[in-house]
C-alpha cells in the first residue's frame, strides 16, 4: 500500500552488513534517523542468527533508543522456539501477497550463498515463511 515515494533504499550490501565499519554503521543509523521518528518500528530480533538481521536490529535500537516503540520478529521459522511472541497479527489475504513477494526476489529463490553450505529455498521452505499470522515481541 505504499507509493514509490514512501520507500527508501539505502544501497547497502546484501549479506554484507556484518562487515560495515563503525563509520558505515553510524551512517546507517543517521539514515534511519533522517527518515524521522516513526510511530512504531517492526524489525528483526537481535536473537536472529543472520548477520544482516542482527545489524538491522542494532541499527534500529541505536536510531530510536527509547523514543519509539519497537517490536521484533524472527525471520527464519526454525528460530521460533527461541522466540516468545506476545502479539499475533493474522495475515488473511496479505499472506498470498507475502508469498508472491518472497518468490519474486532472486536472492530468495536462487542459491542462498551467505550460508556456509549454500542452499536453495524450496517451495515448502518459502511457504514456511508465510504462516497464517505474523508474531512479534516487544523489543
Amino acid at each position: 500500500g505504499l507509493s514509490r515515494g514512501q520507500v527508501s533504499f539505502l544501497g547497502l550490501p546484501d549479506s554484507g552488513l556484518e562487515r560495515l565499519s563503525e563509520e558505515e554503521f553510524a551512517r546507517l543509523v543517521r539514515a534511519l534517523r533522517g527518515q524521522g521518528a516513526p510511530d512504531l518500528v517492526f524489525r528483526p530480533s537481535v536473537k536472529d542468527y543472520h548477520g544482516d538481521h542482527k545489524v538491522v536490529a542494532r541499527a534500529c535500537e541505536a536510531a530510536w533508543p527509547a523514543r519509539v516503540r519497537q517490536f521484533s520478529y524472527v525471520v527464519w521459522p526454525e528460530e521460533a522456539s527461541r522466540f516468545k511472541p506476545r502479539y499475533r497479527l493474522p495475515l488473511g489475504a496479505v499472506r498470498r501477497m507475502k508469498h508472491a513477494a518472497i518468490r519474486s526476489y532472486r536472492s530468495q529463490t536462487g542459491l542462498v550463498d551467505d550460508d556456509p553450505a549454500g542452499f536453495t529455498m524450496s517451495r515448502a521452505m518459502i511457504a514456511g515463511f508465510c504462516p497464517p499470522a505474523e508474531t512479534f515481541e516487544p523489543a
